[in-house]
């Protein structure tokens, strides 16, 4: 029989994927969507660690993540640690890009959330 014979690509890759990334340090950002972060969420543990940032606009009187407007924010993320190399996930607190802002009265430990009123469509 050809084909793919597994019900899921999250059951193909199992644990693997978990396993990589925390070969070499036992904290994970997360930039990834809800989506991704499926495949990594079963294999946390109390040695295994994941931060989740989250980027948020107020629309409609409700903060609300705006997709595209949080990729564009989640890659200038990754620009922010690279150029400062950020060894220590406090330090990302310090993202202020499209005027974000981290609001430590709605994070927690393990996820970050940042709120902007920055008007994108003037980008």
């Amino acid at each position: 029989m050809i084909g793919f014979r597994d019900y899921s690509l999250y059951h193909f890759w199992c644990d693997d994927i978990a396993n990589s990334l925390f070969k070499e340090d036992d904290i994970v950002i997360n930039l990834a969507s809800k989506q991704y972060m499926r495949l990594i969420k079963p294999y946390l543990n109390e040695k295994r660690r994941m931060i989740t940032i989250d980027f948020q606009e107020l629309k409609n009187g409700e903060w609300k993540t705006v997709g595209v407007h949080a990729k564009m924010a989640r890659g200038e993320m990754v620009r922010f640690m690279a150029e400062n190399q950020i060894k220590n996930p406090a330090d990302l607190r310090d993202f202020h890009d499209f005027e974000f802002q981290f609001e430590p009265e709605v994070s927690s430990d393990d996820h970050y959330i940042f709120r902007t009123d920055f008007d994108f469509s003037q980008r």
